[in-house]
């Protein structure tokens, strides 16, 4: 029986090969090995709690032990995230990383962000979601005699960094018109 320690800064795939070599014989036996490493436990978890619609930042700290400056890699894969893919630390100091929450629909959901290193690590924080239904947007009443009409203006808003669509639907016809496109596009943090 054979045992080896394997260690790894950073979650992903590692191969190599461990060679057995007799000087008497010269017969070798040799094994190719292959490790997938998981990421690291988070260093924490932090909560988040906002309403859709409505960025929030997310102040994370991020600690460089050494006595050289790093770069960390910044990875995270969610849609309505936005912040910087690398942070740069200098030596025995902490940086607070600002990432962007931007949900445009209410939910509640556990996400992931890492810092990564080659010679540092990984570190990872889960990040725990919650994203409450917008208040209501209630219109001033309209009123007209019959046989007349009245309008009225409704703002939308894009508060992410990427141009959006938004369908209209109209769920009673027969007494309201939307002079509007079906299909309404809204630049980046346009009102």
């Amino acid at each position: 029986t054979f045992s080896f320690d394997a260690y790894a800064v950073r979650n992903g795939f590692a191969a190599g090969m461990i060679t057995f070599h007799d000087p008497h014989s010269y017969r070798s036996v040799f094994y190719i090995v292959e490790i997938s490493f998981d990421s690291p436990d988070p260093e924490e978890t932090i909560e988040v709690k906002t309403t859709s619609r409505q960025s929030v930042t997310i102040k994370i700290p991020v600690h460089n032990p050494s006595s050289e400056c790093v770069v960390f890699d910044v990875l995270f894969t969610e849609e309505d995230f936005f912040g910087d893919k690398t942070i740069e630390i200098n030596p025995n100091e902490t940086k607070v990383y600002e990432l962007v929450f931007s949900p445009l629909r209410s939910m509640e959901r556990t996400s992931y962000i890492s810092f990564l290193n080659d010679d540092q690590g990984e570190f990872v924080y889960e990040l725990s979601l919650k994203s409450e239904p917008p208040g209501v947007n209630a219109l001033a009443p309209l009123s007209t005699p019959i046989g007349k009409h009245q309008s009225t203006t409704i703002a939308i808003e894009n508060p992410l960094d990427k141009k959006v669509l938004f369908k209209v639907e109209n769920e009673n016809p027969h007494n309201f018109q939307v002079v509007s496109n079906q299909i309404i596009s809204i630049n980046a943090k346009e009102k």
